[in-house]
This record gives C-alpha cells, sequence and structure tokens, in this order.
C-alpha cells in the first residue's frame, strides 16, 4: 500500500493567540477581547491555548488600527492641515 495522496495540512496559517499578537504588534489581551467578542474567529486547543487565523487578524488589525494609532493619523491630518494654511495653527473656538 502506497501513500501517493497528501493531506492538506490544517493548521496552515493558524497560530496561537501570543504569536498572532507579537506577529502584529499588538497586546494579546487585544486579541483575547477581539475573539471573545467574535470579531475573529478563535478555538480553544487543550485547556490553556487558543489558536486564531493569522490573515484574519491582520485584515481586522489593519482596518481597526486602536486608539494611539487613531490619534496618530489626527495628528497627521492636523498638520497637513496647518501647512494648507501657510503654517498658522486654526483659531480656536470656544467661549471668548
Amino acid at each position: 500500500m502506497t501513500n501517493t495522496d497528501t493531506l492538506d495540512n490544517p493548521f496552515v496559517g493558524w497560530t496561537t493567540i501570543n504569536d498572532a499578537a507579537d506577529i502584529i504588534g499588538r497586546d494579546k489581551e487585544v486579541l483575547r477581547f477581539w475573539a471573545a467578542k467574535g470579531w475573529i474567529t478563535c478555538y480553544p486547543v487543550g485547556k490553556k491555548m487558543r489558536v486564531v487565523n493569522i490573515d484574519e487578524v491582520r485584515d481586522f488589525s489593519e482596518k481597526n488600527p486602536g486608539h494611539k494609532k487613531k490619534r496618530e493619523i489626527r495628528r497627521q491630518k492636523r498638520l497637513e492641515r496647518q501647512a494648507a494654511n501657510g503654517g498658522e495653527k486654526p483659531k480656536r473656538r470656544g467661549r471668548v
């Protein structure tokens, strides 16, 4: 009996939450939160380990940059507006 059929590895593209967090540069608690909310797919493997699809995690992370990244995006837009106004800061609106 020869084994000429190859089996696909069902775990290709799947990694632990800790490894995925290291790969995308986020905290593992963030990934656990996403999994608990159902935003990413997560499967338990044994009692203490969970696996996630790294491609799904990367896609979700890119679409949801997080508060620190959003702050940097807002700062960049503010600097672009200042450059468009000749370097002047916009006047503050509010009480006189």
